[in-house]
């Protein structure tokens, strides 16, 4: 049942849903809505559009001006109020600074230089506040920023397009998704800060690996290649915004001094067993502010995720092609599936969508 328009969970839903809009610009930050709520009217609005940029809570109070005086604010997340680098008032200060007279907050900063220290200080000024409402649609949404806030680690998601009878790729090519599939690919590709495929995607396919069908911006490119076998002329390595994984054996040497001078950033890492250190690779990858990272494929890389169970979700788009042969999405090296927390199905054109979180 839909929340009443003038109801605290009508005015919350509003924030959440204005915070969504800074998918894929807000980098390690959190997605944060505001409103802002004077007699049972919304006087402003504001979200965190970008990294670096004014945060929610500014925004609307400066849409606001004098109406935020005796108003209640909606805010998807504790405001922030430490000063480390800004250079302007934190935004508990400027809600004081504002004289509202409510805060209702959907979840508490788990950032420690944050952590309930803002509610304290509003109600030390004589502010009401309420913490909690829809804290579950502020979780889901925020799952990347709450993961990499904790560990420092990207929040890692699959994204895979396979036949019915389980193939990724066959020698036809054919093309797997509907056009509503692609759109959606990319529309995940443009939320992501990262995506990640293997050597052999390159070399059988060439992909840009850009987006396209939906507006937004291209996430970085990774390309895991233990030998740095990719071409220099790779469709990928098009511009700087591409990052090759290779292992640090002195006999790569020459093939990173070259990509380097080609513009292409190289980062050699521990190998076992001719493959990337996963979880060094993950850590390295946060230490570059990298939040969330998609997985596309090939099918050894997928398996080599799996196996370290570092997926945190997967999305399965399950197309209804019959191909018969050709390259399935794990390999026999798959040792154990990892168990699913929650799935849902949808459909996306003519294809079923499966969304598993881990």
């Amino acid at each position: 049942m839909a929340a009443k328009s003038n109801s605290p969970k009508f005015f919350m839903q509003k924030a959440l849903d204005l915070a969504k809009l800074g998918v894929g610009s807000v980098k390690t930050n959190p997605l944060v809505g505001c409103v802002i709520v004077k007699n049972g009217k919304i006087v402003a609005t504001g979200y965190h559009k970008e990294f670096g940029g004014p945060h929610a809570e500014a925004i609307a109070l400066k849409t606001a001006g004098k109406n935020a005086k005796g108003s209640t604010v909606y805010i998807t997340l504790e405001p922030c109020c430490n000063f480390e680098g800004k250079k302007t008032l934190p935004c508990v200060n400027a809600l004081i600074e504002a004289q509202v007279k409510k805060v209702v907050i959907a979840s508490k900063d788990p950032n420690p230089k944050v952590s309930g220290k803002s509610i304290k200080l509003l109600r030390e000024n004589g502010i009401s506040v309420q913490v909690g409402l829809l804290e579950s649609q502020f979780n889901q949404m925020n799952a990347p920023y709450l993961k990499f806030i904790k560990t420092k680690l990207p929040y890692v998601f699959l994204k895979v397009a396979m036949s019915l009878d389980g193939f990724i790729w066959s020698k036809s090519k054919t093309l797997l998704s509907s056009k509503t599939s692609l759109k959606f690919a990319h529309k995940l590709r443009a939320s992501s800060d990262a995506i990640l495929v293997g050597i052999n995607t390159i070399l059988k396919d060439d992909p840009k690996l850009t987006v396209r069908f939906v507006k937004g911006k291209n996430p970085q490119r990774i390309i895991l290649d233990v030998s740095l076998r990719i071409p220099l002329n790779a469709k990928v390595l098009n511009d700087s915004n591409a990052l090759v994984i290779g292992s640090n054996n002195k006999s790569n040497l020459d093939k990173k001094l070259l990509l380097e001078k080609k513009g292409i950033s190289v980062l050699l890492l521990p190998s076992k067993n001719g493959k990337i250190d996963l979880k060094k690779l993950l850590l390295e990858l946060g230490k570059q502010n990298i939040c969330t990272l998609m997985v596309e494929g090939g099918s050894a890389i997928i398996t080599s995720f799996f196996n370290e169970n570092l997926f945190d979700k997967a999305y399965f788009v399950i197309t209804p092609n019959i191909l018969h042969e050709g390259i399935p999405m794990v390999s026999s090296d798959l040792k154990k599936f990892p168990k699913i927390r929650s799935v849902s199905f949808k459909s996306l054109g003519k294809d079923l969508l499966l969304e598993a979180q881990f």
